[in-house]
């Protein structure tokens, strides 16, 4: 628990502005996700897909997710051992730790920050396996349930960011990569249907394909409406929720796609003024996520 305090402690005093490193970026996510009746397992993965050289120092996921799936059960998360990339040896020491409230639930990961003179050099453009994770719980999953996960990529009271710390260029102060400035990417893939019953899969007859849909989010950034187009091959359930960076909830739009092309228009005036994320779900898949600011 010291060591986490004082992780967290070093990072946050590293949230310093990115002025002059413009061209710094990384991609964190989160992949490869499966489950059983009461176990998900997945890989959390970073690429330097900037255009500077780039050092990694420390790193850290926060996961925020749905605790309707939890049935009553208590988890358990942890880091599974050798599951990183070798070359990523040096980052020596993983914190993980869940967070209930009853405002949020997360799965927290951290890393120990290590010097310049082991940091580790991300080659542009090649994906590095942070390494693999499982979170158990002690009851089954809720049936027919989606974990809903979702990176936190704003710096909130309680909650871990997905961040990283590294030396950019010949610089040797370390500097942080966080989402609200743009140097950071995140993204989630497919969620699995968790304890899926007959039912659940029957329902899996009609749902949307994300690879055979365009989706168009629009205007950006928005006022008091945001529209969402795109061409579906079948009527199928759609399941729209938009969630602030803390990861609350704050708005979901339950509706039906018919075949040809679909227009969908949001109302925000309920909305105050920030960035929000928007994810589109079909039959409990994730078929479309993205970020909007609203004036």
């Amino acid at each position: 628990m010291k060591t986490y305090k004082k992780t967290i402690l070093f990072m946050s005093l590293m949230l310093i502005t990115m002025s002059g490193f413009s061209q710094a970026h990384v991609t964190m996510s989160l992949n490869k996700i499966k489950s059983t009746s009461n176990i998900i397992e997945y890989d959390l993965f970073i690429v330097n897909d900037g255009q500077d050289v780039l050092k990694l120092s420390a790193l850290s996921f926060g996961i925020n997710f749905d605790q309707a799936i939890l049935n009553d059960g208590t988890l358990r998360y942890s880091y599974i051992d050798k599951s990183k990339d070798q070359v990523l040896a040096p980052l020596t020491t993983y914190s993980t730790s869940v967070s209930l409230t009853d405002h949020h639930a997360q799965l927290k990961m951290t890393s120990t920050p290590i010097g310049i003179e082991k940091a580790i050099l991300l080659e542009k453009n090649k994906p590095y396996k942070v390494g693999r994770f499982r979170v158990a719980n002690s009851a089954d999953w809720t049936p027919d349930s989606n974990p809903s996960f979702i990176h936190q990529e704003k710096s909130s009271f309680g909650l871990t960011s997905s961040l990283m710390l590294g030396y950019v260029g010949t610089n040797t102060k370390s500097v942080a990569l966080i989402p609200t400035l743009g140097t950071v990417t995140t993204s989630v893939e497919n969620l699995p249907v968790l304890n899926q019953s007959a039912q659940g899969k029957t329902n899996n007859l009609n749902s949307l394909n994300k690879d055979e849909i365009k989706i168009n989010l629009y205007p950006i950034p928005a006022t008091d409406h945001i529209s969402i187009d795109f061409q579906s091959v079948n009527q199928a359930d759609l399941f729209i929720v938009i969630n602030d960076m803390k990861g609350h909830m704050v708005k979901k739009v339950i509706t039906q796609t018919h075949e040809g092309l679909n227009k969908i228009d949001l109302a925000l005036n309920d909305l105050v003024s920030g960035a929000y994320t928007i994810q589109l779900r079909s039959n409990h898949q994730l078929i479309y996520t993205s970020t909007f600011v609203k004036l």
